[in-house]
């Protein structure tokens, strides 16, 4: 396999460009889609990200993950090592609660099923709601930032 690095590199289609900034790649014969832009990453190849995806500090991803196009996916190391990973849409507005990764965010809290999303006292948006799963990996907090049956456990804010 062919190791890519990247100080700062753009890719070019129909005129709007893609932008790998200060991150590994795996395959170094793969290409950024257009739109999307990478920074201080690790990834197997590029053709995981979709198009007009913002990717940051991603250190690795569960077998056959991919990034659906529109997609903000941030993943960080918390002080005890454990991971979270936010992943939502980049058109949601973290300020309200209007949608989450295209779904009205009412039928994300339904499906969720869960009363603890938010402290009692904290205004109810996007930005306070604890979402986010912690995990021991990069890619099991990834699976859990799916929203699916991997949620429960303790959570975190965009605002924590």
């Amino acid at each position: 396999h062919a190791l890519s690095q990247s100080v700062g590199a753009s890719s070019e289609d129909d005129g709007v460009r893609g932008v790998l900034l200060n991150s590994l790649v795996a395959c170094g014969a793969s290409s950024l889609i257009a739109g999307s832009f990478v920074e201080h990453s690790r990834l197997a190849s590029l053709d995981v990200v979709g198009a007009n995806c913002v990717v940051s500090c991603v250190r690795g991803l569960p077998p056959g993950f991919r990034i659906p196009p529109d997609t903000l996916l941030q993943q960080t190391q918390l002080s005890d090592g454990r991971f979270v990973c936010v992943m939502m849409g980049v058109k949601d507005d973290v300020k309200g609660m209007d949608t989450l990764r295209g779904e009205p965010f009412s039928q994300v809290l339904e499906r969720l099923q869960s009363d603890d999303v938010w402290p009692s006292d904290t205004t109810k948006t996007l930005w306070t709601a604890r979402l986010w799963p912690i995990r021991e990996t990069p890619e099991d907090a990834t699976r859990a930032a799916l929203l699916t049956d991997d949620w429960l456990g303790e959570k975190l804010s965009l605002a924590d």
